[in-house]
Order: structure tokens, then C-alpha cells, then sequence
């Protein structure tokens, strides 16, 4: 069986995306990987939630996420 986690994590480290004006590239603590996120939506020190690409959610989390279509 697959092992799935949604993770608490912090963000450690914020960049300029080298291509696009109104991106980031943040890391997260213990993550081996980058994420980009829109300028300004995190700092050093916040903490997020982390759900895997491919994760299916509940109703009730995509409503409180605001991402459910009506």
C-alpha cells in the first residue's frame, strides 16, 4: 500500500522566479523539491499545508480551500 500524507509543514526559503515577474520559488522544510507560488503569499516561517499532487479531497476541504466549483 502507497504511504499518502497532507503535511504541516514551514516555509524556509522564498526566491524570484529567474523567468516570471509574479512567481516564487519556495522550498519547504524537508522537502527534496521546489514549489512556485504567486510573489507575495508566503514569507520565511509560515507554516502551510502540503497536499500531494493527485490527492483526492473531500467536498468539505475544497469549500474551505475555496476551491469548489458551484
Amino acid at each position: 500500500m502507497a504511504k499518502f500524507e497532507c503535511l504541516v509543514t514551514t516555509v524556509v526559503q522564498v526566491d524570484k522566479h529567474p523567468n516570471a515577474d509574479r512567481l516564487e520559488i519556495l522550498r519547504l522544510d524537508n522537502m527534496d523539491y521546489n514549489l512556485i507560488s504567486g510573489v507575495g503569499n508566503y514569507k520565511v516561517g509560515d507554516k502551510v499545508a502540503y497536499i500531494p499532487e493527485g490527492s483526492i479531497l473531500t467536498d468539505e476541504i475544497l469549500e474551505h480551500l475555496e476551491m469548489k466549483d458551484n
